[in-house]
């Protein structure tokens, strides 16, 4: 089971049996039956594909506690096989699948999502908050490169955003702004906020000028306008026109969510 066809395929072949566990006991029970398998790289997959049942199956409820349960079972499991690892390298794999699995909590629960309308509890955008901080020390403990920091530090800003720590959130979009740049910069690629920019220059750049729009910085709108016109001019591009359509996507729903509605509220 080394292809990621060959893991889907285990996945959906226990996928049944997992959601038999939810439904009869919730997420104690779906973490009973994952553990129950004997096999290491067998319950990493589980864990790993676990969301596939919990969050994103449109014929389910959405049960974020459960999601959270899950997770942190899997990221316990995952830390537990690193401590275990009989060398560094694996000791780093298994580190880094519990980063993956805490990524993909804090971008899950991220308030960002257009279309998504499940509301988050305080308890759970503060999860959010954490998985997110655990990304950003995780990625600084393996020693990632400015891709991976420039990611785990925007996840951090949109629930600080979420949490109402605005000044945090331009903190945290700053220097995943900064770690976008010096990603392009390191590949020899324009990181001036431009049609010829890569979208996580340009995706960091928009959320740092929704950042200072929330925190009253009027100055955050040029950059905004700069950010989201460029992305525009690449949707006739057919090579950066998906990821320029998420990227707007995503950022039109922010600003809605959180700068129009406080506008809205005076």
């Amino acid at each position: 089971m080394q292809t990621y066809q060959e893991q889907r395929e285990f996945f959906s072949a226990q996928r049944a049996a997992l959601r038999a566990a939810l439904d009869t006991g919730g997420a104690a029970a779906a973490v009973q039956f994952i553990n129950g398998f004997g096999d290491e790289l067998q319950r990493r997959v589980l864990y790993h594909f676990a969301k596939n049942e919990l969050i994103e199956n449109p014929e389910q409820a959405r049960d974020f506690n459960a999601y959270i349960a899950v997770v942190n079972a899997g990221i316990a499991e995952l830390l537990r096989q690193a401590v275990a690892a009989a060398d560094e390298e694996t000791r780093g794999r298994r580190t880094w699948g519990a980063q993956v699995l805490s990524y993909n909590l804090a971008a899950d629960l991220a308030e960002c999502w257009p279309g998504d309308v499940t509301p988050r509890s305080q308890a759970q955008r503060e999860r959010g908050l954490k998985a997110a901080q655990d990304c950003l020390s995780w990625c600084t403990q393996l020693g990632k490169g400015p891709a991976e920091l420039s990611t785990a530090l925007w996840v951090q800003g949109m629930h600080q955003l979420g949490l109402g720590d605005r000044a945090g959130a331009v903190a945290s979009w700053q220097q995943s702004r900064d770690y976008a740049v010096q990603a392009q910069q390191a590949a020899g690629k324009p990181t001036a906020v431009g049609a010829d920019a890569d979208w996580s220059v340009l995706l960091t750049s928009g959320y740092l000028a929704l950042g200072r729009l929330a925190t009253g910085d009027a100055a955050g709108a040029e950059l905004y306008r700069q950010a989201t016109e460029a992305l525009r001019e690449q949707l006739v591009d057919a090579e950066k026109k998906d990821d320029a359509q998420y990227c707007l996507d995503q950022l039109e729903e922010v600003k809605h969510r959180f700068i129009d509605a406080q506008q809205a509220a005076g």
